[in-house]
């Protein structure tokens, strides 16, 4: 009824008050829940990677997990798998949280929080990666 009234053109102050309201209602609602929370991808890639981290030291301790950091070094022992997993996961929460604190404070938008954490999992890959060729040359020269 009251959408109808303003599309028919009988506006109002009383019915623009109500819209305008209810529209600010759901505006302030979207960004607490929408821009803040639920849509934040730093936040979301966050928790995303606690929880991964918890599968692989709870749940999963073996090989056979479809979704983690998956390369033939990696794979090539149980002790090695969980090292990888442990590293890639901690390194995007440590990023991730990076991100969340800079935007809390006010440092940077959430555009660039968001590329932040994005740009984290790709760093953090590459990190893991590192660590496993260092580890293996580091055991291969105490030979």
């Amino acid at each position: 009824m009251l959408l109808k009234s303003l599309f028919m053109k009988n506006i109002t102050s009383e019915n623009l008050a109500m819209v305008l309201s209810k529209r600010n209602f759901f505006r302030y609602l979207n960004i607490l829940l929408g821009g803040k929370i639920l849509f934040f991808y730093s936040n979301f890639i966050l928790i995303v990677a606690i929880l991964l981290l918890l599968n692989i030291f709870i749940f999963d301790r073996s090989r056979n997990a479809g979704i983690g950091f998956r390369t033939k070094r990696s794979m090539s022992s149980k002790k090695k798998w969980v090292y990888s997993q442990t590293v890639f996961y901690g390194g995007i929460i440590l990023i991730s949280l990076l991100s969340s604190t800079l935007y809390s404070l006010n440092v940077i938008d959430v555009s660039v929080s968001n590329s932040i954490s994005i740009i984290g999992i790709i760093i953090s890959a590459i990190i893991t990666q590192l660590f496993l060729v260092f580890g293996e040359k580091r055991k291969n020269g105490k030979k």
